[in-house]
């Protein structure tokens, strides 16, 4: 039995995990108000929550006051990769403070729960290895990373402090490095890196030795973390490791991509960022205790369903690009000549093969970038094969009823020179040919005439 819909605020909806919380939600009952600013999150994430009546979508930056009326609030927003979130690290900082800000003091005006999506990266490079919630962490304040990393620990004070000054009602949760569904394949993160350039051919870019390791948890297990511990007794604040204690590292999940991808991609070594963590592995026994929570899908199923997202998505765009140049290709072969247009066709088909060939093997499927390019051309072929084709059929209609029909030939009389779209016919009948040109042509006209009476000609 579901329970009572509620009013739910997701910050950060149209991103990778928010636009997942939203499907979890609005599957629950609940009505969910979807608000981000697409810095780095995606309409088409949620374009298929357009139109349900109990989704609403409103483009807001967390960073200015919020007024509206809800009873709980998930703050996801902020970018959470090192290439987003380092384009405009102050913009970053002031994300995740003045962000929490405003989502506190909206929780506190209503009298809502709030839940804020902390990070692991709170811990640093750590010195202590697994990370239980009571470590505080190694982290440079100062580095490039800190942006991101002291941004989310002054959330967490920020949350703590409104809790214990103010009464309000939080939920912290500390998330580990996530993948699954819908990943932005050009935000850098590791798992995203590592399916695009195995699906692409490219060589997998690994930074350092790659034996750092980090523990990789999919995407809904991750959501079923968020409302279990949303929907706890108050007094489970956090925070709480969100994350799978499988460790692995760089070279393993690299190999383990190769193997599921087929690819024939190498592994290539790269100099190590600054301050990237050398371990990553939680310790999940607050959250079993507490949420009765724990991942369910371990590392090799959940990428062979990423894996095939990112197939998917690929023929997706390659689909929506055939469609869409299929109509052309059937009017570039009416206003040119066939030949024309055969040809215009057959250089794009092979243009979309040297892309294809430049990086990709056939028992995948295509690229991002090698798929629309491929599906405008398979449009384009397609749509000129499909009108020759019927302009073909019709012709040998006419041309069978010509064959039966004494008074009537084709004009042009050769058939190699004849077209299969315009086609014209003269009467031979000795009655209409014996007559003078005035009479011929006023017998064309009556003919006309008859014929768009009954509604086989069109003048």
């Amino acid at each position: 039995m579901l329970a009572a819909a509620k009013r739910v605020l997701v910050t950060g909806g149209a991103g990778f995990l928010g636009s997942q919380l939203c499907d979890r939600l609005i599957a629950d009952g609940h009505d969910v108000l979807c608000l981000d600013n697409f810095f780095t999150g995606h309409k088409r994430n949620i374009q298929h929550l357009f139109g349900h009546e109990r989704f609403e979508l409103m483009r807001h930056d967390v960073t200015m006051p919020l007024y509206v009326e809800v009873d709980e609030i998930y703050n996801l927003a902020c970018p959470a990769s090192p290439i987003q979130y380092q384009i405009n690290p102050v913009q970053t900082t002031k994300t995740s403070v003045h962000g929490a800000i405003n989502m506190l003091g909206l929780a506190k005006r209503t009298g809502a729960k709030v839940f804020q999506a902390s990070t692991s990266e709170v811990y640093g490079d750590p010195e202590v290895h697994p990370q239980p919630e009571s470590y505080w962490g190694q982290v440079n304040p100062i580095g490039p990373r800190a942006c991101y990393d002291e941004g989310k620990r002054c959330a967490e004070t920020l949350f703590f402090d409104y809790h214990r000054q103010n009464q309000v009602r939080i939920k912290v949760a500390r998330i580990f490095n996530t993948y699954g569904p819908r990943m932005d394949p050009n935000d850098g993160r590791v798992v995203s890196n590592f399916i695009v350039q195995a699906l692409t051919g490219k060589p997998i870019t690994i930074y350092g030795d790659g034996k750092q390791t980090r523990s990789f948890c999919y995407s809904d297990d991750l959501i079923e973390g968020f409302i279990r511990l949303m929907d706890s007794p108050d007094g489970v604040t956090g925070p709480v490791n969100l994350g799978n204690p499988g460790e692995f590292t760089m070279i393993e999940l690299a190999e383990k991509v190769i193997a599921l991808t087929g690819s024939k991609s190498k592994i290539i070594h790269e100099p190590l960022p600054t301050d990237d963590p050398r371990q990553r592995r939680p310790v999940i026994d607050l959250a079993k205790s507490a949420l009765g929570w724990e991942p369910k899908v371990d590392l090799e199923t959940g990428l062979k369903r990423t894996i095939a997202e990112s197939d998917r998505r690929s023929v997706s765009v390659m689909a929506a690009a055939a469609v869409l140049a299929t109509p052309l290709g059937t009017w570039l072969l009416i206003i040119w000549s066939p030949d024309a247009a055969r040809l215009t066709a057959a250089a794009l088909t092979l243009s979309a093969a040297f892309v294809l060939g430049a990086g990709f093997r056939f028992k995948q499927q295509p690229s991002l970038p090698a798929s629309a390019p491929f599906g405008f051309a398979a449009g384009l072929f397609g749509g000129l094969a499909a009108m020759q084709a019927r302009a073909d059929r019709n012709l040998a209609v006419l041309e069978d009823w010509v064959a039966k029909t004494a008074w009537v030939e084709f004009l042009p009389s050769r058939k190699d020179i004849r077209s299969n779209t315009s086609v014209c016919l003269k009467v031979v009948d000795p009655r209409i040919t014996a007559l003078d040109d005035k009479a011929q042509a006023e017998f064309a006209k009556k003919l006309a005439s008859v014929l768009e009476k009954i509604g086989r000609a069109h003048v």
